[in-house]
């Protein structure tokens, strides 16, 4: 069987992308309702807040939580949102053309409260149909969605490999590694996944230091959550960045598939922290990291529309290239 190209993928999503758009242009011929996709967005965050009432019911009762260190993680996470918007907003300038930081913060805040639906889908056709409104072909956001996957994944996975090299063999042998393999990343994004014939090395780079430079934040995060509740030591942020990564990788392999609407990142880090502190230590941090993730991000993203709402900023139609 012979290998799917890139091309055959980002069509196969193209595909999938334009059939609910399609359907919904049949029932609506003359455009798509301001209304529709607020409906959608309110069905996916009743999604999440299933997710959260379900976690927090299994929340152990005689774990205590100190407010500092949750405070912390609640600032972290800030700063790892507004990391990947600037990776997205890096994005754009390479496949888009010179649209707004504002229009792209809209476009992800937006694309956000829809993806506790099932699967990716909805999540990309919603920046879809926002970018489309701003002359941007479908197939650009298909590919610059895969892109930013690709550059979670691939910098996740590569700083996994380099963990497990640096404390196996030496750590001067982990980072040559994390370096090589974030260089052979970037060189394979641009070299593959198209973009504006400026798009520079350069331009990869900033993107991937943003998404990149997102986990080790998560991992100060899940530092945080388990100080919250037992005493840690910075010794301990070797071990929990190993199993922050593997949860991460885990949870974006499954998001191929459900959405976030699964638990598999909370599975993965509870069965990982149970090796070193006691079971409902390792479920209450699972579960707060779940909280503070789903919370943060649904609350960051109605703060940054309805500011957009108090104070619009958009351009007309034609303000990127094709």
């Amino acid at each position: 069987m012979s290998p799917v190209t890139t091309t055959t993928l980002v069509e196969q999503i193209r595909r999938l992308v334009a059939y609910p758009r399609q359907r919904l242009k049949a029932w609506f011929p003359t455009g798509l309702p301001r209304w529709l996709w607020t409906l959608f967005q309110v069905l996916a965050l009743a999604l999440a807040v299933i997710g959260v009432v379900y976690a927090w019911r299994e929340f152990p009762p005689d774990v205590e939580v100190a407010p500092v260190f949750l405070g912390s993680a609640l600032g972290l996470y800030a700063l790892a949102f507004v990391m990947h918007l600037l990776g997205w907003h890096s994005l754009t300038r390479i496949f888009f053309g010179r649209l707004t930081f504002a229009e792209n913060a809209q476009a992800l805040a937006g694309s956000n409260l829809v993806k506790y639906l099932p699967t990716v889908v909805w999540y990309i056709a919603n920046r879809s149909h926002f970018y489309h409104q701003r002359g941007v072909a479908q197939q650009r956001v298909v590919i610059a969605s895969l892109s930013e996957l690709a550059l979670m994944v691939g910098s996740g996975a590569v700083l996994l490999a380099a963990l497990w090299v640096g404390r196996t063999f030496a750590p001067f042998a982990g980072g040559l590694l994390g370096l090589v393999g974030l260089g052979v990343l970037i060189w394979a994004l641009a070299r593959h996944a198209g973009g504006s014939q400026q798009a520079s090395l350069g331009h990869w780079s900033l993107a991937l230091l943003w998404y990149g430079g997102s986990w080790p934040v998560g991992v100060l995060i899940v530092w945080s959550l388990l100080r919250a509740l037992v005493p840690v030591s910075f010794a301990d942020l070797p071990t929990l960045a190993e199993f922050w990564l593997l949860a991460g990788l885990a949870s974006y392999t499954m998001s191929l598939t459900l959405g976030t609407i699964g638990i598999m990142r909370e599975i993965t880090l509870t069965m990982l922290l149970a090796q070193y502190w006691p079971l409902p230590v390792a479920l209450a941090a699972a579960i707060m990291v779940k909280l503070v993730l789903t919370l943060g991000e649904v609350g960051l993203s109605l703060l940054i529309l309805g500011g957009l709402r108090l104070w619009p900023h958009d351009r007309p139609k034609g303000g990127a290239h094709e």
